[in-house]
C-alpha cells in the first residue's frame, strides 16, 4: 500500500522538477515523505500520553509531598543549630528538589496537572516547628523528617506495584533509594543530636 502511493508521488515530484527547468521558475519539489500518512513515532506518542485515573492520583499526591518535604528541610537547613542537622537538611532539600523536578517531567509529558499546595499536614509540621529553636528545633525536624519520608516511601512502595505508566513506575522505583538512604541518614543525625552539647 505504501508502495502504491510512494511511485506516483515520486512520478509527480519528477514531473514537477522537469517542468521548472523549462520555465527556469524556483518551484518547490514535493516529495513523496512531505505527504506520506503512516503514523510515526510522534504520531503514536500523542495517543499514548494519557494517564490512568490511579496513576494521575499517585503523582499529585507524590508532588504535593515532595513540596512540603522540600519546605521542611529548607526550614531546617536555616534554623537548624547543630551542623550534623543543617547539613543533612541541606541534602534531603536538594535531592528532593531534584525528584520533584523530574517528576514534574513527567507530568508535563502525561498532561498531568501538578498541585500548587504542599500536602497539608507536613505544611501545619514546619509551622509548628518554626516556633521552636535550638536542640528542640533539631531534634523536632530530624524525628518529623523522618516519618514523612517514610510516609512517602509506604505511598510509593505500594504505588510500585501498581503503577501502570511505563516511565512513572521506573521513576518510582529510582527514587525509593533514595528516600530510604535519607530515612537511615535521619537516624544517625538523631543519635549526634541526642549527644550534643547546646
Amino acid at each position: 500500500m505504501k508502495r502504491q502511493i510512494v511511485m506516483p508521488l515520486m512520478m509527480a515530484a519528477a514531473m514537477v522538477f522537469a517542468s521548472c527547468n523549462r520555465h527556469e521558475e524556483k518551484v518547490p519539489v514535493v516529495t513523496a515523505t512531505a505527504i506520506d500518512t503512516t503514523p510515526t513515532s510522534a504520531t503514536i506518542a500523542t495517543t499514548t500520553i494519557v494517564m490512568n485515573d490511579p496513576d494521575t492520583q499517585f503523582v499529585k499526591d507524590s508532588y504535593a509531598g515532595l513540596l512540603g518535604s522540600i519546605a521542611f528541610a529548607r526550614t531546617a537547613d536555616v534554623q537548624a543549630v547543630n551542623v550534623a542537622a543543617k547539613a543533612y537538611a541541606h541534602l534531603v532539600a536538594n535531592d528532593l528538589d531534584r525528584l520533584a523536578n523530574e517528576l514534574r517531567a513527567i507530568a508535563g509529558k502525561k498532561n498531568v496537572t501538578l498541585p500548587a499546595e504542599a500536602e497539608a499536614t507536613i505544611v501545619t509540621a514546619n509551622e509548628e516547628m518554626k516556633r521552636m529553636s535550638g536542640k528542640q528545633f533539631d531534634q523536632r525536624f530530624v524525628q518529623n523528617m523522618a516519618g514523612i519520608l517514610d510516609t512517602l516511601i509506604a505511598l510509593f512502595d505500594s504505588e510500585s506495584k501498581i503503577v501502570a505508566d511505563a516511565d512513572l513506575k521506573a521513576w518510582t522505583n529510582q527514587t525509593l533509594p533514595t528516600l530510604r538512604k535519607h530515612v537511615a541518614e535521619a537516624r544517625k543525625v538523631q543519635d549526634t543530636i541526642a549527644k550534643a552539647k547546646y
